[in-house]
């Protein structure tokens, strides 16, 4: 007989429990097995973004949703002097100079 049919798991399959499969599964199909990168995939496409923001001196905030991209760019103005800009939600702002 086989080893892989002995065993709950082969190789790199996941025997799929009622709890897993109802929460990776879409309702009408039925999959025993699914393979772990397929189960972590699935897994994180239906968790909910979070991020969390720390300020010294002050507890850490948690948000629900995407963290918004920030662009930083270091400009040349006159005589030579940089100055670091940063970006987000479509503003500008100078940080040093």
């Amino acid at each position: 007989m086989n080893a892989c049919k002995t065993l709950w798991f082969c190789d790199s399959m996941v025997k799929l429990d009622t709890v897993l499969h109802d929460a990776l599964v879409a309702r009408g199909d039925y999959v025993e097995a699914l393979r772990w990168d397929e189960l972590v995939s699935r897994c994180l496409a239906r968790m909910t973004s979070v991020h969390c923001v720390t300020f010294a001196g002050a507890e850490t905030q948690v948000h629900r949703g995407r963290l918004e991209p920030i662009e930083l760019d270091v400009v040349q103005r006159g005589s030579n002097k940089k100055v670091v800009t940063y970006s987000a939600d479509s503003s500008t702002t100078v940080l040093a100079q």
